[in-house]
């Protein structure tokens, strides 16, 4: 009789089972949009350097430092050997001791193959990676995708960014700067691999080679998870300091031995001795091309300073305005670095390193507070992305006009820039060493 009973399905058992929905057409996942959106702005604000390589951004140190140095590494290296040496600039300098020269960075790769044709593709690159640095750290703190989007195309396109295009150790040492903040947030949170991630970038950043951003990094890096954790958090820190040091020794301990215990440390600049930024260079918030002078322009009106070039638009300045107003409403994160922006502005203007020097109490050359600008621009745009995210967590429409008007407002000022092509004769012997 059981056999012969009829069997009903779940639902008429007093159970209610859920239809399934009809199978959907998935619409292209998030991240390649992220990434088509981030090579459709490289293309738009910096496509002419790819198909022109022999064209630079006009950075007046590019024929005097940054283009002998890579003919230098580029001839060492395809010899077969390390170029310790130098034997043609002051007497000789110790070519492994000066960090610019990026010996041991995996980035040097490109150039030992592609020669000084793969000058503009590194820069673009590391722009890159800077860029989706500040997206994925901003995401990690909680910022929706869209907003977190817009300030790294901001980031993708300020003068800082475009600035230090010509300037390869600048840039391959701040591209890494965003994912040092996320690889302290991961290891002050007690996260998986945080503090692998925090002894690998800082390895990246040393070999990268520009000590003074990797020194204010590392102080707005501990000021960030002392702000999460606590100050007795950064004890934490210790280990993958240390292991990121030790790996990197081949690195930063020439430099040390060699230009902090036997060279006599000239100033930076003559007028300047312990390189306070200019307060006309703040200017360039409001106006990328401040610094230009009767028709020149910055990079000839002012060739020391012209690279501390902070402009971001007009609508990021005024996002960061209207979170000034509404402190109130601002979480405890958002003020950090929104508060955190301007004290490292009056940092790089020389405050309070200008009452030391009043007092006569001395301090070490080696700070260069105008080198802080890389600090300027990190905390600039995370607290841009924290103050969108607390006074505008529900955006409607009008963000993707807010968008658009954000990066045609940068893009401008990159079509306008002149570019420059590099001063270096040319000849059969250089193309030959260069591989051009």
């Amino acid at each position: 009789l059981h056999d012969a009973l009829p069997i009903y399905p779940p639902a008429l058992n007093n159970k209610i089972v859920p239809m399934k929905p009809p199978p959907k057409h998935h619409p292209l996942p998030s991240k390649w949009l992220l990434l088509s959106g981030w090579l459709i702005i490289l293309l738009l604000a910096y496509g002419r350097l790819l198909i022109h390589p022999n064209l630079h951004t006009a950075f007046p140190e590019n024929d005097t430092w940054n283009l002998p140095i890579r003919q230098s590494v580029l001839w060492y290296f395809r010899q077969g050997q390390l170029p310790l040496w130098n034997p043609l600039s002051a007497f000789g300098i110790p070519w492994l001791a000066t960090w610019q020269t990026e010996t041991f960075y995996p980035g040097t790769l490109l150039f030992t193959w592609l020669g000084l044709g793969a000058w503009n593709f590194s820069g673009l690159l590391h722009l890159l990676v800077f860029s989706t640095g500040i997206y994925c750290f901003l995401r990690s703190a909680g910022v929706k995708p869209f907003w977190a989007f817009f300030c790294s195309a901001i980031g993708l396109l300020n003068g800082c960014a475009f600035n230090h295009l010509g300037s390869n150790s600048s840039m391959d040492t701040m591209a890494w700067v965003p994912w040092m903040f996320w690889a302290t947030g991961r290891r002050a949170g007690g996260l998986a691999w945080g503090g692998r991630s925090f002894s690998l970038f800082l390895v990246l950043q040393v070999f990268a080679g520009y000590p003074q951003i990797i020194f204010y990094n590392l102080v707005g890096c501990m000021a960030y998870a002392a702000f999460l954790k606590g100050w007795r958090s950064l004890g934490t820190f210790l280990l993958p300091m240390a292991a990121g040091l030790a790996l990197s020794a081949a690195q930063w301990m020439p430099s040390v031995e060699y230009f902090f215990l036997q060279c006599v440390r000239l100033p930076a600049v003559h007028d300047n001795p312990h390189f306070f930024l200019p307060p006309e260079n703040l200017r360039t918030f409001f106006d990328f091309d401040a610094l230009a002078c009767d028709g020149k322009p910055d990079y000839v009106a002012n060739p020391t300073f012209f690279y501390f070039n902070f402009y971001s638009g007009l609508l990021p300045l005024g996002f960061l305005g209207w979170g000034l107003l509404r402190t109130g409403r601002l979480k405890p994160l958002t003020r950090f670095f929104l508060f955190g922006f301007l004290a490292w502005v009056l940092w790089s203007l020389g405050a309070p390193l200008m009452l030391l020097e009043w007092l006569r109490i001395p301090f070490p050359g080696f700070l260069e507070p105008a080198k802080s600008w890389v600090l300027v621009n990190i905390f600039e745009l995370a607290g841009l992305g924290f103050i969108l995210k607390d006074l505008f967590p529900k955006a409607g429409k009008w963000k993707w006009p807010i968008l658009v008007l954000g990066i045609f407002n940068l893009l401008l000022p990159v079509w306008n820039h002149p570019l420059e092509r590099n001063l270096a004769p040319d000849s059969p012997r250089l193309r030959a060493q260069i591989g051009r």
